[in-house]
């Protein structure tokens, strides 16, 4: 079982027959824009195969409404995503949790030293 993330991947074009690269069963996924590296969701998931083919054209509209909320349109041509197997939802939900924790460190750091600028 891979215990890192993949690379990050664009989302295929469906008009062209692509098909996501994701596993079937449990893990993480992240989505970024590639116009400003911004994070668009992450998460644990049961079948991130799943939960990442919500985001192609012809998705339902709630889904992505309440994902991108009001903000700025997301062109889905500019979306990558990556994602990270677990063996377990379980596993999932806690890689999801530790990596939550490391980022908001690095955050508080990262102000932190701004702050001290």
């Amino acid at each position: 079982m891979v215990s890192t993330w993949t690379a990050w991947k664009a989302f295929p074009d469906p008009r062209q027959g692509g098909q996501l690269e994701a596993p079937i069963g449990p893990g993480l996924y992240e989505v970024r824009d590639t116009a400003d590296n911004a994070m668009i969701a992450f998460g644990p998931s049961a079948s991130v195969a799943r939960d990442l083919s919500k985001l192609m054209p012809g998705a339902p509209r709630r889904f992505l409404s309440s994902l991108f909320g009001h903000a700025q349109p997301v062109v889905l041509e500019q979306l990558e995503y990556r994602t990270w197997p677990a063996a377990t939802y379980a596993d999932a939900r806690s890689n999801a949790q530790r990596l939550c924790g490391r980022r908001d460190v690095y955050m508080r750091r990262r102000n932190h030293a701004w702050d001290a600028a």
